[in-house]
């Protein structure tokens, strides 16, 4: 689906082409989400090595800021040639990514009895049990939450990235070259998510997620100058350390049986976030400079961690015997 998004893209002359391979992309991203992660979680599990997830998944993050490292200056050279030809690139290797995920093995899942008793009305049972556990579930609930936050800034941070590198006055050429090299820390950054969460510990990790992105967006609109982009290094932190350790709390929360709808819950209500907010936000870049912008960005972040921790403190207190 998303091989074939791109291609859709490639070949538009019209904004309703553009919009359908859009549709095409998040309807494949939705397949995606949480499925890839449920995956190696239970994988993991069922070989006794579940306590290792953390730092598989960070080095698959990390895998993929290095993905993006290798072919961002190759997307940058051929934007300068066409803009449609990083499309049909892309195209090409996400559909290589198809014939990888046919060799991958499904892992035995527990209840697998119970399961196939429910195997007509799996989907809607799942999707069920994703909801009732995030909404009566106080902790999942937060998670939930705080990860839509994080994805709502860290995304809202990826949108700028080319506007601003624009205003400050970088070559289109180099975009991709500079891109590569912010993932590239990204990809040494999600390698040792694992120990970093360790060493600072949960309270700890989801105090630096939101500030590193507040930090960046104030600095990034106190300086307009080339050599400002280095601010947006420290949103790459949040941006690398994000989907590991979130992904891990999560999975610890929820049972095998729905851990890839919990997810794609999880990534749904981000999207969801973000969908809401990211216009509005986006209508203050025309309204407003964009460094201005980038001040409204970092309010709003400070104001919706802080309703989250309030409800954290109330949330995670230790139940009364």
């Amino acid at each position: 689906f998303h091989s074939l998004a791109y291609l859709v893209i490639f070949f538009s002359h019209s904004l309703i082409l553009f919009i359908l391979g859009e549709i095409l992309a998040g309807t494949s991203m939705s397949f995606a989400y949480g499925a890839d992660s449920a995956l190696a979680y239970d994988t993991l599990k069922s070989l006794g090595r579940g306590g290792e997830y953390q730092r598989i998944e960070g080095n698959a993050n990390s895998m993929r800021h290095l993905g993006f490292a290798i072919f961002a200056p190759v997307g940058g050279v051929l934007a300068t040639i066409n803009l449609a030809l990083p499309y049909l690139a892309s195209s090409v290797g996400i559909f290589v990514s198809g014939l990888i995920a046919l060799t991958l093995v499904e892992p035995p899942r527990e209840n697998a009895g119970e399961e196939k008793l429910k195997v007509r009305r799996r989907s809607y049972y799942e999707i069920q049990r994703s909801l009732d556990l995030m909404f009566f579930h106080k902790k999942i609930l937060w998670f939930v939450l705080f990860f839509s936050l994080i994805f709502l800034a860290t995304r809202l941070g990826f949108w700028i990235y080319q506007p601003y590198m624009k205003q400050v006055g970088l070559p289109l050429s180099l975009f991709g070259v500079v891109l590569a090299f912010f993932h590239l820390f990204s990809a040494m950054v999600s390698m040792h998510a694992d120990r970093m969460e360790k060493f600072l510990k949960e309270k700890l990790m989801l105090i630096i997620m939101p500030a590193l992105v507040v930090i960046s967006f104030v600095l990034l609109s106190r300086f307009l100058f080339l050599w400002s982009i280095s601010f947006i290094l420290i949103q790459q932190v949040t941006t690398a350390m994000h989907e590991p350790v979130l992904k891990n709390y999560i999975n610890r929360l929820t049972p095998s049986e729905v851990r890839a709808t919990m997810l794609s819950v999880q990534h749904m209500a981000g999207n969801f976030a973000f969908a809401i907010f990211a216009p509005f936000l986006g209508s203050l870049v025309d309204r407003f400079s964009l460094e201005n912008a980038l001040l409204i960005f970092a309010l709003v972040i400070i104001i919706f961690s802080s309703l989250l921790w309030r409800y954290r403190i109330r949330w995670f207190k230790p139940a009364r015997i």
